[in-house]
């Protein structure tokens, strides 16, 4: 495999960092630099701390998950002790710092009551170094085990991610088939992400559990049973969201199920993109998505409403309990005093913010979790392909030995295989022990691969006895090539032997090819090997088995989309001489072949019967034998330009995200009107809360006076006190009723804006994909597209809005308190602007490092979602090759990057934390230093306003700053959805003559193609066809012959001139010209949907006309109804090829492209399509790109290219008579008979 990453030599400096730059995150300093000075790229990526490593941990978690039956289990093994010992310490230190914050902040308060006599200002300045002294150590401690936190969290991800990836290597094929990559792709981004981000929330909600319980003590020891009517009050509460947390959970279970549809939705349709295009079915795909994505949406809205009422009920309960209860207690009889007021509302202000906040977020995260987990779970506890274990009667055993010794040996007795119900194999026999060419036939559907699955033992269902002696070596029927060199694909983990790797070159026909390629072999892969021709593709997948050093080599029909001069000098070179020492078993529907084989492996109804080479097969055997590969779709036999950078690379954004990305979500959110009047809604719900806070400490100071004035009996003072007091409570719990009103509102409104602009985000990048040009696809692997699709998608959809409300609020606030400190005493303005200068330019600081590591972060990302999509494509060639190390490692190799690079956004976000929070501590220093040495003459309600709210704004300062940069960080991942809603697009543009394709001609002037300045691909094209003619395309691969189709439907951008009926096609609109022509390609097209949808997507015909078709082409008695899911029907893949054969039937258009028209269908369905053509399509023009040479012999003309050129083009009898031209050669070759 290939690494596009360096190897990373630079040892993070935290593993070197002295105890005091450890404990104050001073070794980040240097990286703030270097990010504000020059911004940050790959090759400042740390290495990797050893205990974050993905081997590392990947291998302690595999060894752990074998002995687990839960995944709870497993992470309480893993990593419980550390979660508990982190959590218990953490509890220490809240429980201290809640106990004696609010006894030292009431104390502090009290010594400012004029009219107490026991607190002096030695006492004063006691209490007030205790606060001092809790903030300042609040600082050191929290931040750093917010880092241990992380560094945990990074440890499980590693963890995590790797079991999923070594899971998915050991699938069994019938869980593969049930596990698409939407579903990998969601666990590993969204499931893993939201488990990470779930587990701490969980010990903060133990922390806060065990927090409210210690309080309640201290409330019941200061207030004695009135306390309980509180209590009680927060155990309803807490009950209520715990039940609604529940309900967050079932639907959080169902968003992930949407997004696994929705991403394989989008997977399906980028890996057929290019056949798309030339079905015009864009929309129809861009609509299927998007209506995913609107349930999707739909369904996670919900969730967030549910969380919002949460939040809401917890915020109204521990604002209106605290007044509530004090007033109880007075009816009770009970006196009350200043420093009982503060102490008692210190403990309800932590209560408020375990109850408002830590609890409800706390629960939904839970709620999360546990589903997370139960996704994870599910896909850990999947079923295993588990060789030797498999339902074998006698011997279970598979032996691969790599002793020279020992005699290489296939022996079956006795085996049967199943897939799923169906009974595949029966009782199979066989007995090889001689090298030679084994060539295996049969009809379609017979069982010819299912027999090379069970000598690989790739299949869960085998019984009988099995004896496998040799190492072996395995070519699939689909081509199988990864991101990587053409090199690194064929030697594949093997030890580089340049001898024998040009041995291999040579006798696989590809010498010729890497000369036309730029960088040769060391020419990059992309995704499925688009940008190399399908027989390229099929050489390369062929070379790999060859090149591997085995004793056995199954090949399944790897040549059938090779031209039949390659497909013989392949056997002859290859098979034959190269191999003569070797048992090869051969698959192949091409009956030519038997010529060379030692022995005839016959398969039928699944049982099979051995014939020698001289043996005449059994002509219902050739009656029922296709003649070539069944395949899944794959386009063009183009060589487009190579890609010499390397895997996954994507261009960097530098410097700030650019304004103009918010602007846009405020304009997909709704408008600018829009946002405003939510804004507005923000402003009034933060007076309301705001003026609360001033109306409660007028209470406070009614409350004090009442008890000042009950001291000398005035009578009429303490009525007046008591009625004011009443008033400002009255409007206080108004006040916190249209408050939480408001805050509900606000919340769901901008929640729906957000919303809003997810979808119009994910409408537009959809939109732009579908309609982008093809080379876009050609140059960008699906993991990059995905990543776009799923991480920075999900980052939009469930972080942004939070991020981008909270720092809404939290603005609002800090502006709020601000103006209640500053109401307090002037000098307070002066510091806070002093404050607020220092915290921006800490941001100012911080912000550009941190924004190039979350670039760094999302860069890195992609290389894991392409290697996952490559593996689970080619899992039988990695099972086949015993190569699930070598993928291991790679995997381990891309997360090492991912996590590194998640390590140093971590560090930096911490360290820019404390750096916050220190400046914030600086702010209550100063405030309390006022209070001590000036003379304020405030009284005692506002000086506990003040400090309060200072603390409260210290909070609210550095979150706020901390929040606007994660927003920035965050907003690049609508950065980097942007950068993809801007690629070139196809011109749609043109000309629609409805009077247009009345006869079909086909003209080529000059028509010259390239993908890059070095070679055409085509040169000088010049040809006409004549109305109704029908043509045949014949060529070695990689000729041209799927260029010619390329440029007719104006996939590429061509020089020269296409005319047809007259009318030069790139004045037309390419909807209209690709409506026109109709194209079955060599490989079907099918998706999950109705028959109705897979015929008829755009919903033109009628049912009748459906039915008509499906009657010509026999599948009327397979299909009960037009809306049963195709999927359902379980139709063979030449059955399939009909449905393809159908739409060019109901389109009834005068050009029809056939890429083999009897593609994957047996020999009497391959005469009825024949004569289907024939009669349907006798007044058309058809232009059919042919390997098998019988299949255009009737043709009126054939064209013959070479190397981009047309080397002959005359009637088959014409080009016959010239005995030294290539069409006569390649007859003569493949001995078809005239």
């Amino acid at each position: 495999m290939y690494t596009a990453y360096r190897k990373v030599n630079k040892q993070n400096p935290r593993e070197t960092a002295n105890l005091l730059s450890f404990l104050t995150f001073g070794y980040t300093i240097g990286l703030f630099k270097k990010g504000y000075r020059r911004g940050l790229d790959e090759s400042d990526i740390y290495e990797i701390p050893q205990n974050c490593e993905s081997k590392r941990c990947g291998d302690k978690t595999e060894k752990s998950w074998d002995t687990s039956k839960t995944m709870l289990q497993l992470l309480w093994r893993r990593f419980g002790k550390l979660f508990l010992i982190y959590t218990t310490i953490h509890t220490t230190w809240t429980t201290i710092n809640s106990s004696l914050r609010p006894y030292a902040m009431s104390k502090f308060v009290s010594c400012f009551d004029k009219n107490q006599s026991t607190l002096t200002k030695s006492d004063a300045f006691y209490y007030g170094g205790i606060v001092i002294f809790l903030s300042l150590l609040r600082c050191l401690w929290v931040h750093n085990y917010y880092m241990l936190e992380c560094i945990l969290s990074l440890q499980i991800k590693a963890s995590i991610s790797s079991l999923i990836y070594r899971k998915i290597l050991k699938l069994s094929p019938n869980q593969i088939s049930g596990t698409n990559m939407g579903n990998v792709v969601t666990i590993l981004t969204k499931d893993v992400r939201a488990l990470l981000g779930s587990m701490w929330p969980l010990s903060d909600l133990f922390i806060g559990s065990f927090q409210i319980i210690v309080s309640c003590i201290f409330l019941y020891v200061r207030m004695g049973n009135v306390s309980l009517i509180g209590v009680a009050v927060l155990l309803v509460t807490i009950t209520i969201q715990v039940l609604v947390a529940k309900a967050v959970m079932k639907m959080r279970l169902k968003v992930g199920k949407m997004a696994d549809k929705r991403l394989e939705l989008t997977r399906e349709a980028l890996s057929s993109l290019k056949v798309i295009k030339m079905y015009t079915w864009e929309n129809f795909f861009h609509n299927r998505i998007c209506t995913a994505r609107l349930s999707e949406m739909g369904a996670t809205l919900k969730a967030w409403y549910y969380l919002m009422i949460v939040l809401n009920i917890g915020s109204l309960v521990s604002k209106m309990s605290f007044p509530i209860l004090i007033m109880c207690y007075i009816r009770f009889g009970y006196t009350i005093n200043t420093e009982f007021l503060f102490y008692i509302m210190g403990l309800y202000k932590d209560i408020g913010h375990i109850v408002g906040g830590i609890i409800p977020n706390c629960s939904c995260s839970s709620a999360e979790f546990f589903a997370s987990v139960k996704r994870i779970e599910n896909l850990l506890n999947a079923d295993e392909l588990d060789k030797g274990q498999q339902n074998q009667t006698e011997t279970p055993y598979l032996t691969k030995f790599k002793n020279k010794s020992i005699p290489t040996q296939i022996e079956l007795k006795n085996v049967s295989a199943k897939i799923g119900k169906e009974k595949i194999l029966k009782d199979v026999t066989l007995n090889i022990t001689e090298p030679g060419l084994y060539i295996v036939i049969g009809p379609l559907g017979s069982g010819k691969s299912t027999l090379l699955k069970v000598l690989l033992q790739d299949i869960t269902e085998i019984y009988g006895s099995i004896d496998v002696k040799g190492r072996i070596s395995f070519a699939s029927q689909e081509p199988w090539l990864f991101p990587a060199t053409i090199k690194r694909n064929i030697i594949f983990g093997e030890d580089f032997d340049r001898t024998k790797y040009n041995e291999v070159i040579e006798v696989c026909c590809l010498k010729h090819d890497f000369q036309t390629l730029v960088d040769m072999d060391n020419t990059v892969v992309t995704d499925g090997g688009l940008n190399l021709s399908r027989g390229q593709q099929a050489r390369i997948n062929l070379a790999r088995a060859i090149y591997r050093d085995s004793d056995i080599y199954l090949l399944d029909d790897p040549l059938a989309g090779l031209d039949v001069r390659v497909q013989e000098a392949i056997i002859s070179n290859c098979l034959k001489n190269f191999l003569k020492n070797k048992i090869v078993i051969f698959v192949t529907n091409n009956l030519d072949h038997l010529k060379y084989a030692k022995e005839i492996i016959i398969i039928d109804r699944g049982e099979v019967k051995i014939k020698s080479a001289t043996d005449e097969v059994p002509v219902e055997i050739i009656t029922k034998t296709n003649f070539l590969e069944e395949n899944r779709v794959h386009n063009n036999d183009v060589s487009l330009h190579e890609i010499s950078r390397n895997i996954y690379h994507e261009e960097k954004q530098m410097g700030h995200v650019d304004f103009t990305h918010y602007v846009k979500y405020i304009k997909f959110g709704g408008g600018v009107v829009m946002f405003t009047f939510i804004f507005g809604i923000f402003v009034s719900a933060q007076f309301t809360e705001s003026y609360s806070e001033k109306l409660l400490s007028k209470w406070v100071d009614h409350q004090h006076d009442s008890l000042n004035n009950s001291s000398t009996n005035t009578t009429v003072l303490i009525d007046e006190e008591k009625k004011s007091a009443q008033s400002v409570f009255n409007l206080y719990m108004i006040m916190i009723g249209l408050s939480t009103g408001l805050d509900l509102i606000k919340a769901c409104a901008f929640l729906t804006y957000c919303r809003n602009a997810s979808i119009k985000f994910h409408k537009t990048l959809c939109h732009s994909i579908m309609n982008c040009v093809i080379t876009f696809l050609d140059n960008h692997f699906i993991g990059n597209i995905l990543n776009r699709f799923s991480y920075d998608l999900d980052l939009i959809d469930e972080l942004f809005p939070f991020l981008f409300m909270e720092i809404i609020k939290n603005s609002l606030a800090v502006a709020g308190v601000l103006v209640l400190v500053i109401s307090v005493n002037k000098i307070f303005l002066f510091i806070s602007i002093f404050m607020i200068v220092l915290l921006v330019l800490l941001r100012t600081f911080y912000i550009p490092a941190a924004r190039a590591l979350t670039r760094l972060s999302a860069l890195t990302r992609s290389p894991l979602i392409g290697h996952i999509n490559a593996s689970l494509e080619g899992l039988s060639t990695v099972r086949a090759f015993e190569a699930q190390p070598l993928l291991k490692d790679e995997f381990d190799k891309h997360q090492n990057v991912a996590l590194s690079s998640a390590y140093m956004e971590t560090t930096a976000a911490r360290a820019f934390g404390y750096a916050l929070d220190s400046t914030g501590a600086l702010f209550l220093v100063m405030v309390i230093l006022a209070f001590l040495f000036m003379d304020t003459d405030n009284t005692v309600g506002n000086v506990g306003l003040a400090v309060t709210q200072v603390f409260q704004l210290t909070n609210s300062f550095q979150w706020s700053i901390q929040l606007w940069a994660e927003l920035e960080q965050c907003m690049t991942s609508v950065e980097r959805v942007m950068e993809y809603t801007n690629i070139e697009q196809e011109d749609k543009e043109g000309k629609t003559p409805k009077q247009w394709m009345k006869t079909g001609k086909i003209e080529y002037r000059d028509v010259n193609l390239s993908y890059n300045i070095e070679e055409k691909v085509l040169k000088n094209i010049n040809f006409v066809i004549n109305p109704n003619e029908k043509i045949g395309i014949v060529g070695r691969t990689g000729a041209g012959k799927s260029s010619i189709i390329s440029t007719l439907f104006r996939l590429y951008h061509y020089q020269g001139y296409i005319f047809i009926d007259n009318v030069d096609i790139s004045s037309l609109s390419l909807q209209h010209l690709r409506k026109h022509i109709s194209i079955i390609p060599q490989y079907s097209l099918t998706f999950e949907g109705t028959v109705r949808a897979n015929l008829d997507p755009c919903d033109i015909y009628s049912d009748k006309e459906i039915w008509d078709v499906l009657d010509k082409i026999t599948l009327t008695k397979h299909i009960p109804n037009l809306d049963i899911n195709l999927t359902e029907l379980k139709l063979s893949t030449g059955q399939e090829h009909l449905i393809c054969l159908g739409r060019a039937f109901l389109s009834k258009n005068k050009i029809i492209v056939f890429d083999e028209p009897t593609a994957s269908l047996d020999s009497s369905m391959s005469d009825l399509v024949q004569n289907l053509i024939n009669i349907y399509f006798a007044n058309c023009t058809i232009i059919t790109i042919a390997h098998r040479l019988e299949s255009i012999l009737q043709c009126d003309r054939v064209m013959v290219l070479d190397d981009g050129c047309i080397a002959e083009f005359d009637s088959p009898q014409k080009l016959l008579e010239n005995e030294n031209g290539l069409f006569k050669s390649m007859i003569e070759v493949t001995r078809v008979k005239i």
